[in-house]
């Protein structure tokens, strides 16, 4: 008896203390009748009682106090679990043969803050009335991340995610030397000699490969131009924001990575997309190669191209360098999570 005694005490303790450390909270929400003496009893306004509460026998003993400050079958003491989401909402009510008006409060209980407060414009759209909500609190505001997890969330877990992204679409800087070296080292031959066709072939094929590779590391093949096609241009509202909070730390992180790399793709699309003709280009004039008869004229062309390639190049690193401060999403994110933040864990 005693073992299973000690075992249910260190359930308990565990249970409380894991509910401290993720953020859940137990609530006390009353509602009772405000005893006026001017007032007929049909005609009494509603009170509302909203406190946190350590456990269920706190929860007890405080109802016990509240029962007795307010009785009578009017007074409703409810215990809010820490995955329940609440809306406390008041309204006038005129009340039929009495001559009165007074204040009503009522209380929603559920899974959902959105469905409550759906249920409650549905309730008083049938009463035509409107609500002014008191108080209210969503299951994502205390359920699986606490207000350290935000704070560690924003400061070092999506910096994180958004570097890892940006990284893994860079046209890494040897691929721009090479392209660099294959223009400079054709300046060096056309200034030592006034024809080496020998030369033009071999320039031509690295540049091709040499872009290839590069465009390979920062779309391997076509991935990120496929998902800047199908994710479009938009910005993750708070609420959807807020919904993958509700699920947790490795939900949220997923639900980031996978916006992250659709923003990244739309924001760095056109730059994509100017990077291909040159490669097009290229490979054309490697093909006809031979039907060419002016060698300096041919090598000035070759010389050209791979300076604008090596342009593009720079101008696309450059602008995935600053996605981070010109990306809506990745600004945004921060701002959901800082007003999170004030609203809940003040």
């Amino acid at each position: 008896m005693k073992k299973y005694v000690l075992f249910a005490c260190i359930v308990l303790f565990f249970d409380k203390t894991a509910m401290a450390q993720m953020g859940y909270e137990y609530l006390l929400v009353a509602t009772y009748e405000i005893r006026e003496s001017d007032k007929n009893w049909m005609c009494r306004d509603y009170g509302l009682i909203q406190e946190k509460i350590a456990d269920k026998i706190s929860f007890d003993k405080r109802r016990k106090e509240i029962l007795q400050q307010y009785p009578g079958f009017s007074t409703v003491v409810r215990l809010i679990n820490p995955n329940q989401a609440i809306i406390a909402y008041e309204y006038e009510k005129k009340e039929a043969g009495w001559g009165c008006t007074k204040k009503v409060t009522s209380v929603l209980i559920g899974k959902d803050l959105d469905i409550l407060k759906n249920e409650m414009d549905k309730t008083m759209a049938n009463r035509h009335s409107s609500p002014k909500i008191v108080f209210q609190r969503d299951i994502g505001n205390f359920a699986l991340m606490s207000c350290e997890d935000m704070v560690r969330y924003r400061d070092k877990v999506l910096p994180k995610i958004i570097d890892a992204q940006t990284k893994k679409y860079k046209i890494q800087d040897e691929h721009i030397e090479y392209i660099k070296k294959l223009r400079t080292d054709l300046e060096t031959e056309t200034a030592r000699v006034t024809s080496n066709w020998n030369i033009l072939p071999l320039t031509l094929k690295f540049a091709a490969n040499t872009i290839e590779d590069a465009i390979g590391m920062a779309t391997p093949k076509g991935y990120l131009m496929k998902i800047a096609k199908q994710a479009g241009a938009k910005v993750v509202g708070r609420l959807v924001f807020y919904e993958w909070v509700k699920k947790g730390k490795d939900a949220l992180e997923a639900m980031t990575n996978k916006d992250t790399e659709e923003a990244l793709a739309n924001h760095m699309a056109n730059e994509i997309g100017n990077l291909a003709p040159p490669v097009a280009l290229i490979k054309r004039m490697n093909e006809n190669l031979n039907e060419q008869l002016d060698f300096m004229e041919t090598c000035k062309e070759v010389k050209n191209q791979l300076s604008s390639i090596e342009k593009a190049m720079t101008a696309y690193n450059a602008k995935l360098a600053s996605s981070k401060k010109n990306i809506e999403s990745f600004n945004q994110y921060k701002n959901y999570i800082d007003a999170y933040l004030i609203e809940n864990c003040k």
